[in-house]
């Protein structure tokens, strides 16, 4: 394989890029449902505000996490977005059950928004760079 440009950083391994996009995901899920749930508890905003932040909280958790995985591993970027995206569903699906005994009633709903985030992300990070139609000067000799 021929490198045509400099290398500027080193990449993780698989796992622990999918795990830092995991941990970052979940991390920031937790924090702003409890930003949500103080605000909502405090009266500064109303019950009604409680779905659109989970859309927004589930939309924007996956795709940070993936764009952050996809960052750290450096290639095979599609595969990266999925399988963190899958792995994310996974565990909310695992958390699911654990709170709520079993009860899957609405994991298709945050099946389909985690898909949204992490296509976002999966068209965000792996669109190829271009390097916007400039052409090289000839060098003369």
């Amino acid at each position: 394989m021929v490198v045509n440009r400099k290398p500027t950083g080193t990449a993780k391994s698989m796992p622990m890029g999918l795990l830092v996009g995991w941990g970052i995901s979940m991390l920031m899920t937790v924090l702003l449902c409890g930003l949500l749930a103080g605000l909502i508890l405090s009266g500064k905003t109303g019950w009604g505000a409680m779905g659109y932040g989970a859309i927004g909280i589930l939309l924007a958790a996956s795709y940070v996490g993936s764009g952050v995985s996809c960052r750290l591993i450096m290639h095979r970027k599609l595969l990266v977005c999925i399988l963190s995206g899958i792995i994310y569903l996974c565990s909310l699906a695992a958390i699911t059950a654990l709170l709520f005994g079993g009860e899957f009633e609405g994991i298709w709903l945050s099946a389909l928004l985690v898909a949204g985030g992490v296509g976002a992300s999966a068209l965000v990070h792996c669109a190829e760079k271009r390097d916007g139609g400039r052409r090289r000067k000839k060098r003369r000799l």
